[in-house]
């Protein structure tokens, strides 16, 4: 779920072999796959930055890292995008939570006039026993962007459209007979990544 969504953009400095910019690259692997090594003592899978996820994602960064697994960045040499790609936790209640996940942005994904509200996923697959959902990319949670602007108030027009996005696309849930069990701003995103400065109330 995000806010002020536009549709994404593919960023266009890239290289003739379909890397991204030369400021991104970590270390070059080629295309082939990093050699097995076991998942670290809670499950999660165990990577460089600039290895391989398949033959098709070049690990750029760890965007974040939660109960169910680790978001990363990563660059997709098919589509020439930027995506975030969920590594869940090769533990199998943690597998099981992320089918029935899939499921339910596959649901999601069905009408395309709320498409532009809820996180879209791209594709899933399964990755030396970890359950990988790869997502559009998108910019930082609503936490964050408060955070940023050191928890300064929201202009009002800025909290009705925050609002409308949000009941919006709770409202289509509850069409499907699906409840959002964990809304919190961490868990509302922004299409942008850029910074954008909250106007101060201040005279």
């Amino acid at each position: 779920m995000e806010s002020s969504r536009s549709r994404k953009r593919t960023r266009q400095e890239l290289d003739s072999t379909g890397d991204p910019p030369p400021e991104r690259e970590v270390v070059a692997r080629g295309g082939a796959s990093p050699p097995w090594r076991d998942d670290d003592r809670d499950g999660h899978y165990v990577f460089d930055l600039g290895e391989n996820l398949t033959r098709r994602y070049k690990i750029l960064s760890k965007m974040g890292e939660g109960t169910f697994g680790r978001v990363l960045e990563c660059w997709d040499r098919e589509t020439r995008e930027y995506v975030a790609i969920k590594v869940v936790r090769s533990i199998r209640k943690y597998r099981d939570a992320a089918m029935i996940e899939i499921d339910v942005l596959n649901r999601l994904a069905e009408n395309e006039r709320y498409r532009s509200l809820c996180v879209q996923i791209q594709r899933w697959f399964d990755y030396r026993n970890h359950i990988c959902i790869v997502f559009e990319k998108l910019g930082p949670s609503l936490y964050d962007f408060l955070k940023r602007n050191r928890y300064q108030p929201f202009p009002v027009e800025l909290v009705r459209e925050f609002g409308r996005q949000l009941l919006e696309s709770v409202a289509y849930m509850h069409e499907l007979r699906l409840i959002h069990t964990d809304l919190k701003p961490e868990n509302i995103l922004l299409v942008s990544s850029e910074y954008i400065k909250v106007p101060s109330s201040k005279a």
